[in-house]
């Protein structure tokens, strides 16, 4: 689901800047809490991979 309303909202993304809307301007304090989620997915992505151990239900787990 989520997968999903990521390619949404870069469909639309691509939209709005071919259709000449303006972009934000946060500046530092928006590019830092851009960062600090970006950060904080992936070191939950790797908790979560280390969690599941070797786990062969994931995608390509299965093959050797």
């Amino acid at each position: 689901m989520l997968f999903v309303a990521a390619l949404l909202g870069g469909a639309a993304a691509l939209v709005a800047a071919l259709a000449g809307l303006p972009t934000l301007d946060g500046g530092t304090v928006l590019h830092g809490a851009g960062l600090t989620v970006t950060l904080a997915g992936m070191a939950l992505t790797t908790l979560a991979q280390m969690a599941m151990g070797a786990s062969f239900w994931r995608i390509g787990g299965g093959r050797r």
